[in-house]
């Protein structure tokens, strides 16, 4: 059998079952009393709420981190514009004097 094949037939049997995992699961869920669901599902959200809140923390920072960087890379290229210009200046100056 062709590798193709085997990968095709392996990623067939992955899929049916992870199928047959959730139909599993599902049914499970379907057989808890309703106000167990609704707390997992208030569970959930507000697990999901953290979550979310802490990876907007993570990108505040983020994003604080590439201002200042950005900044100071700003500066430096300031800087960099002045020194090849006193360069320039100097040179110009130098060929001159020869």
């Amino acid at each position: 059998m062709s590798t193709s094949v085997e990968l095709l037939d392996e990623a067939g049997t992955a899929v049916a079952f992870a199928l047959s995992e959730v139909e599993r699961q599902e049914r499970l869920f379907a057989q808890l009393p309703e106000p167990s669901v609704a707390r997992i599902w208030q569970e959930s959200l507000d697990q999901l709420e953290g979550n979310l809140s802490r990876w907007q923390h993570l990108l505040g920072g983020a994003g604080e981190q590439v201002r200042q960087a950005t900044e100071e890379l700003n500066e430096l290229d300031r800087e960099l514009r002045k020194t090849i210009s006193s360069f320039a200046a100097a040179r110009k100056y130098l060929q001159g004097v020869d």
